[in-house]
């Protein structure tokens, strides 16, 4: 790619920009990046905002991110005085971040709006991931229950939208992201991943009704099974075993235009990473107490008033003398320590064990939103009992390094 322009990608339904984000760190620290959104679309506000402030950030080399952007990360200038800084960064970071709402924004303004930020290119990525809360098993547990009209839900077919915006443009490569609940989710009692896997395949006459020589073969990117073999749980990519500290599975789909004759290699596993690895050098912080004013003091009595409890009087001379003994460790611990709640924005000098490249990065001696999680004082309770402390014990091992 040293020689080459960066392919262009375009994102859709781009939420905050994660998949873009992915696309545009690939090639990380070569002479040009392989990859370059030419175009991100997202109808929530705040997931907008967000997707024009990291293309803000990319506009700049990343040895060279301005002292001004860390003044606004550390809450010193607001965003429109780091704008204004740097008025031609900002531009480009609006002209790519739209806040365009796919289905109800008019098919020929977002034909056209793609058609100008391709500019005729004929290589480059169509991403995108249609909305999820019709798909994802809590989201339809909740919808179920309070949206009498979920079998009318527009978000079930959202992804026609992104079958429209493939017939139109013909994109050499596509990669559409879901949640692992599309896999079970029905409409009228009919799966829907019938038609998430067929229609992509054919996209003129899923959303047309005509056929056309436009085609796409469907890949896994974790099994190298041939696209007419792959069942569904095929396009699942479990991400702890490629690298990443976090058991997030998604259904990825890779498509690639049938003229195309190439056959792309399966993601490579590696082995789990921990949590620990990922962020355990961060400062060390604690958790606050919510509905009620929040102090270190106070935090501190909640904890050490699971002393008080009869399993856990008891249990020195129990089964549970284990679990009491990690706890009385703990309890001297926070004792002892000055534990700050977090903040927006920390001082920090630090490397993971893990990523450092990807984590830190151009960063200037701070971390952002390193910020403790509230709880009430009833779960607070809860998160010590004995019953929770076999998989909760990382509140204190992890936070507090012991």
């Amino acid at each position: 790619m040293a020689n080459k322009e960066p392919y262009k990608v375009i994102d859709v339904f781009a939420g905050p920009g994660g998949l873009g984000e992915g696309f545009a760190a690939f090639g990380h620290g070569a002479e040009k990046p392989s990859f370059k959104l030419a175009l991100s679309i997202e109808k929530d506000p705040s997931a907008h905002s967000t997707l024009t402030l990291r293309s803000f950030y990319r506009q700049f080399d990343q040895e060279k991110i301005p002292k001004e952007y860390w003044s606004y990360a550390k809450g010193e200038i607001d965003k429109a005085e780091l704008f204004k800084l740097y008025p031609r960064q900002a531009k480009a970071a609006a002209e790519e971040a739209q806040c365009i709402e796919l289905g109800k924004t008019s098919h020929q303004e977002v034909r056209k709006l793609i058609s100008q930020r391709l500019n005729g290119s004929d290589k480059w990525v169509l991403v995108g991931g249609p909305p999820c809360q019709a798909y994802s098993l809590v989201g339809r547990a909740r919808m179920r229950s309070t949206n009498p009209d979920f079998e009318d839900d527009v978000r079930h077919f959202l992804y026609k939208e992104y079958l429209r915006i493939i017939a139109d443009h013909r994109p050499p490569v596509f990669v559409m992201e879901n949640v692992k609940g599309i896999l079970s989710a029905q409409h009228s009692g009919k799966k829907i991943i019938g038609s998430i896997l067929s229609d992509p395949r054919k996209p003129d006459m899923a959303v047309n009704g005509r056929s056309s020589d436009l085609g796409y073969r469907l890949f896994s990117l974790v099994d190298n099974k041939p696209p007419e073999k792959c069942e569904p749980e095929d396009f699942l990519v479990k991400a702890e075993k490629y690298g990443i500290p976090q058991a997030r599975h998604r259904m990825l789909i890779l498509g690639i235009r049938e003229d195309i004759h190439i056959t792309p290699e399966t993601l490579q596993t590696s082995e789990a990473t921990t949590v620990a690895q990922a962020i355990g050098d961060l400062p060390k912080i604690r958790s606050t107490v919510s509905k009620e004013p929040d102090t270190l003091d106070l935090w501190r009595e909640i904890l050490g008033s699971i002393t008080s409890e009869a399993w856990y009087r008891k249990g020195r001379s129990n089964g549970l003398s284990p679990t009491v003994e990690k706890i009385d460790k703990a309890l001297v611990s926070i004792q002892r320590r000055e534990l700050k709640a977090g903040a927006e924005t920390m001082s920090y000098t630090g490397s993971p064990k893990i990523y450092p490249g990807w984590y830190r990065h151009g960063c200037d001696g701070v971390v952002i939103y390193h910020v403790g999680r509230d709880y009430m004082r009833s779960d607070l309770r809860l998160l010590s009992s004995p019953v929770t402390w076999s998989f909760r014990r990382n509140l204190f091992v992890e936070k507090f390094g012991m």
